[in-house]
């Protein structure tokens, strides 16, 4: 199968699904540049262990202004103009940040950074890239999201901060439910409309990983 991309990145791309799909762009010759960001140095050994010219790996945290202020300049100065960008990046456990089971442990600083990272994150990424996306052609920029998000299949309860774009598997996901509406929005500006610019939101998504102690669990995936 031919993929429609001369230039991709992939944000999140240290492990999990973000991982598997640069190795899947990697895997097409017609692909010419892929750019994959990581975040941490240490969950990402997998992805900087990959020997590909064509691979530019980025530190970037999609929830800091000066990094993706930092990739948008990379992109620029670099002539790079990617016409396929797929969020893969979100969190879900991170230090003491962990789901919560009942909506006693909803925490305001905790759910306040699942918010930032899992829902704001996004439109930057979106706000960064845009100015470096080609006219000339068709472009697609995609952010994986999870049902957890979903307001209408959400049927258990609890895990009320948890879930991410990245293919968290919880119940219900406050940080990925409100990230529905910027992701309609990103379809109509119009920025996308000259040359059939397409904003997509593929889902759901889960992929095994490791949990908050370290230890493979594939009934606990986690984030890239």
């Amino acid at each position: 199968m031919s993929i429609n991309s001369q230039t991709a990145l992939v944000a999140g791309a240290s492990r999990g699904i973000g991982l598997a799909l640069t190795r899947h762009l990697l895997s097409h010759s017609d692909v010419k540049k892929v750019y994959a960001s990581y975040r941490q140095e240490n969950t990402a050994e997998g992805l900087l262990a990959i020997n590909d010219r064509r691979l530019k790996t980025v530190k970037v945290d999609i929830a800091d202004t000066d990094s993706l202020m930092a990739l948008s300049e990379e992109l620029q100065v670099r002539r790079h103009k990617p016409d396929l960008v797929i969020n893969c990046a979100g969190i879900l456990h991170e230090g003491e940040l962990q789901p919560e089971k009942s909506l006693g442990q909803c925490r305001e600083e905790s759910l306040s950074r699942l918010f930032l990272v899992n829902s704001i994150g996004p439109l930057m990424l979106a706000k960064s890239v845009l100015p470096s996306m080609p006219r000339n052609r068709g472009c697609h920029f995609a952010v994986l999201s999870a049902m957890v998000g979903s307001i209408g299949d959400n049927r258990l309860g609890g895990w009320y901060g948890g879930g991410c774009i990245a293919g968290t598997c919880g119940a219900s996901s406050l940080p990925n439910t409100p990230l529905q509406p910027p992701r309609r929005w990103l379809a109509q500006p119009a920025e996308w409309q000259p040359s059939g610019h397409c904003a997509q939101r593929p889902g759901p998504a889960g992929w095994p990983t490791e949990n908050a102690a370290g230890r493979y669990d594939p009934a606990v995936p986690v984030i890239c």
